[in-house]
């Protein structure tokens, strides 16, 4: 789950070297909700279907496509919000905040 892990942190990174001090707080928050995700992902949490949809926006957010990402993060949200509900709005919002 290294490449999930890897991608997160990027994205984390380049949202806040890019945030307007508006933005900058929904950047820290996003930030905050995404530590739910890397603990799930360290204790192994996260059911294979949610890892797969994960594995598939790493690539993406590597890529700079976060636009392409967004259909997968709705995906996670209609489909296995029990599971992503902790985060899935924080990697909404920092790949909306990236064009």
């Amino acid at each position: 789950h290294l490449p999930i892990h890897h991608a997160i942190q990027h994205l984390i990174s380049d949202s806040d070297a890019k945030s307007t001090p508006l933005q900058k707080r929904s950047v820290d928050d996003a930030a905050r909700r995404l530590q739910t995700l890397t603990q799930q992902l360290s204790y192994q949490a996260l059911s294979e279907g949610v890892c797969q949809k994960l594995l598939q926006v790493a690539p993406m957010i590597r890529d700079k496509q976060y636009a392409g990402a967004l259909p997968i993060v709705h995906e996670l949200t209609t489909n296995h919000f029990s599971e992503t509900g902790g985060w899935i709005l924080g990697l909404r919002r920092l790949l909306e905040l990236n064009p």
